[in-house]
């Protein structure tokens, strides 16, 4: 049962959707209120436990689909808020907490450090003490399983990874050994027309390799079973469906790792 705020109404939808295999990889809901110019010791806790009952209940949701594991939830906000009070309410601020949600965590609490309120710019805006690029990079390259240098260029930079939060796609992760993608992968055409998608695994485990339109449309299975750990390639022959020219992607999937890639047909 939900509560019917705002925010667990938008979260009822996303969990129906991730209970029925929906496939989407990230979901993003909203919850306004936050622009605390006034009355904010009043709206602020007000706000703060429609955001706890709705995550209660929607991990409640996804725990009897046996989906709770696989979800991991963030809040992020576009602007923080000031120290300093203006008649009931801050300013807007360059620093702000950011919350994660879920049994993937696997127990860590509060990282970082806890903000002195006495030690503000010459803006009076709090001191940042992580940057949101790190938090990004480490959701992109441990979550979502995206290879290092990818998430690099997405950001435009390399920013540290905070192997602190607890997860990632090798269920190796410590400060001495960066975070890596666990499955590495290349498609490649060949003479003949047809196109053979080269990965490599760093554990054994079960294995698809599926064929989409660029619009997430699912063309076919090249592979379902069992893989070791090591390379292996799978052989796409459009000539078999007579696809029409245009990028077709590929998915790899192992485990809680998936990674995709285009290709085009010509």
């Amino acid at each position: 049962m939900y509560s019917g705020n705002e925010l667990s109404r938008q979260l009822a939808i996303v969990a129906r959707l991730i209970k029925g295999n929906l496939g989407t990889r990230l979901y993003m809901v909203t919850l306004d209120g936050f622009d605390t110019h006034e009355n904010q010791n009043t709206n602020h806790p007000k706000l703060m436990n429609d955001i706890a009952s709705a995550i209660s209940e929607f991990y409640n949701d996804l725990q009897v689909g046996g989906k709770a594991n696989d979800v991991l939830s963030m809040t992020f906000s576009e602007f923080g808020r000031r120290v300093k009070e203006n008649g009931g309410g801050t300013d807007h601020g360059t620093a702000a907490p950011v919350m994660f949600f879920g049994p993937a965590l696997e127990g860590n609490a509060i990282l970082g450090k806890n903000p002195d309120m006495k030690d503000v710019d010459v803006t009076g805006n709090l001191k940042i003490d992580t940057d949101f690029r790190s938090i990004y990079a480490t959701l992109l390259e441990s979550w979502l399983c995206i290879d290092a240098a990818s998430v690099d260029t997405i950001l435009n930079d390399t920013y540290d990874r905070i192997p602190e939060l607890g997860f990632d796609c090798l269920g190796v992760n410590t400060i001495d050994q960066s975070l890596t993608q666990s499955i590495r992968h290349q498609a490649r055409i060949n003479a003949d027309g047809s196109h053979t998608i080269y990965y490599e695994l760093a554990r054994a485990g079960n294995v698809e390799v599926d064929i989409y339109t660029i619009m997430g449309q699912k063309i076919t299975s090249l592979v379902q079973a069992y893989q070791s750990e090591g390379p292996h390639e799978a052989l796409f022959i459009n000539q078999n469906i007579g696809l029409s020219s245009a990028i077709y992607i590929y998915k790899i999937r192992s485990g809680k790792s998936i990674v995709s890639g285009k290709f085009m047909v010509i």
